[in-house]
């Protein structure tokens, strides 16, 4: 539709070793995944019914000119009982040309969604860098995080909440700001282990110098009855 619209004489198709990176029509470049996908930023049902118009309106002639006029225009079946209905990611089940007037209304205003080669390996040396830091550092006499998680008991568990809203965060930004999809429930599974580990270690540490503490007690209880000895009247 837009290479008709724009006069085009081709498709244009931009790829690599790795696979397809975009397709183009006219001075419109679209990004794709490696194997021609593209991610779409759904916007909800509800905001796009008023650009429906019913097809019966149309033949009748009770809808403006100017309300069509220069505009690209999707003719297709809505309601319940049809087979091109879809679910999306936001849980609607829409009609299949909702999608493709999405994906219209995406090329034109440029917002893509992506998550390119490079994105998946700097996602995996993050998980890397920080887990061995982490495993180097947390466990040392002399960290001030060793530190803080001994005197406080649930340190290993704020931490984790902590480190794992940082994450979230910083992919919701990557998603709203740059259109980046980053796998944050990945990093967000794997350190959790991480720090799921520690914080076990944690609790058996504590327990056991629990332990400890109350057999020494005994202990010294005991000495203190032998060292009193038996009264005599």
């Amino acid at each position: 539709m837009l290479r008709v619209a724009t006069g085009s004489p081709v498709v244009d198709v931009f790829a690599d070793g790795s696979g397809v990176q975009a397709v183009g029509v006219a001075d419109v470049q679209v990004p794709t995944q490696p194997d021609g996908d593209i991610w779409l930023h759904f916007a909800s049902i509800q905001s796009t019914q008023s650009r429906y118009v019913s097809a019966r309106d149309i033949l009748q002639g009770k809808v403006d000119a100017d309300r069509i006029r220069n505009k690209l225009v999707l003719v297709g079946l809505t309601g319940s009982g049809l087979t091109d209905m879809r679910t999306t990611p936001l849980g609607e089940l829409v009609p299949g040309i909702e999608i493709q007037a999405q994906v219209i209304e995406t090329i034109f205003e440029g917002s893509f969604l992506r998550r390119p080669i490079w994105l998946k390996w700097a996602e995996s040396a993050f998980i890397m860098v920080l887990g061995l830091l982490m495993i180097w550092y947390v466990p040392r006499t002399d960290s001030r995080l060793t530190a803080f998680m001994r005197a406080v008991p649930k340190g290993s568990a704020i931490l984790g909440i902590l480190l794992n809203l940082l994450i979230l965060s910083s992919g919701l930004l990557f998603f709203r700001y740059l259109g980046l999809l980053v796998d944050a429930a990945s990093i967000f599974i794997i350190l959790s282990a991480v720090m799921g580990c520690f914080f076990s270690t944690a609790l058996l540490h504590d327990d056991v110098h629990s332990k400890l503490e109350a057999a020494h007690a005994q202990v010294r209880e005991d000495d203190g009855d032998r060292t009193a000895g038996p009264e005599v009247a």
